[in-house]
């Protein structure tokens, strides 16, 4: 596949630039991360649960997300084989590990944020319904498949069982409209929590904190980022 196809099939979500700091961690994510770090590309799939940073403080890096969506079309592999996971994006396609490349080095990689056609597949409809808070039955429903069929491939494709992705969606809007000032319990309403208490159960369970350890510390651009101790 040559550069040009390339370049129109991956579309981001957000270029993030930071330098590593001390104790980092890292809020689960739906998104699948491209990180430019020390001359390679680290291919970092959705996260579960939230995690520490795995550079070491003061390393200098640029993450570009991606929709899961898109970047299962992009890679050309089901993300179910990335979860939870870090490699090398050579290790999975040479060819576009170095396309890549050389849009970082150049400074362009920003480029891609936002450009490329949507991916239209069933996966890529019910990832969207459902970071806009849909339930995981009424995706279903809206795609003439049982809940059961919906999970086993929206897992297979995108990485993450429905409600998990369902979860971490609901955090990070939560997590957004906290970073834009609101309330904890603004925070939860925005997010889609039944109440503040919720917002706080959720949160403790998927980071390992409650809202007001985090979210004071919540970190930079698009990537939700904190600091615990």
């Amino acid at each position: 596949m040559g550069a040009m196809s390339v370049r129109h099939e991956l579309s981001a979500l957000s270029l993030g630039r930071f330098e590593v700091a001390e104790r980092r961690v890292v809020l689960p994510d739906t998104a699948l991360d491209l990180a430019w770090v020390d001359g390679r590309i680290d291919v970092i799939g959705p996260m579960t649960v939230a995690r520490a940073s795995r550079y070491r403080v003061g390393q200098r890096v640029e993450l570009l997300s991606v929709g899961s969506a898109n970047a299962a079309m992009w890679l050309g592999i089901p993300l179910s084989e990335l979860t939870d996971m870090v490699v090398d994006l050579r290790d999975i396609c040479g060819e576009r590990a170095r396309w890549l490349e050389a849009r970082f080095e150049a400074g362009t990689a920003g480029g891609l944020v936002g450009t490329g056609a949507p991916a239209l597949s069933r996966a890529g409809a019910a990832a969207t319904a459902l970071g806009r808070g849909a339930t995981v039955g009424e995706v279903a429903a809206a795609l003439n498949l049982s809940e059961r069929q919906l999970t086993r491939s929206f897992h297979a494709v995108l990485g993450l069982h429905p409600k998990r992705f369902q979860r971490i969606a609901r955090l990070r809007r939560a997590v957004a409209a906290a970073k834009a000032g609101a309330s904890l319990a603004g925070s939860a309403f925005d997010g889609g929590y039944a109440d503040q208490a919720h917002f706080t159960r959720e949160m403790t369970a998927l980071t390992g904190a409650p809202p007001r350890a985090i979210l004071p510390n919540v970190g930079n651009v698009q990537d939700a980022t904190l600091r615990l101790g």
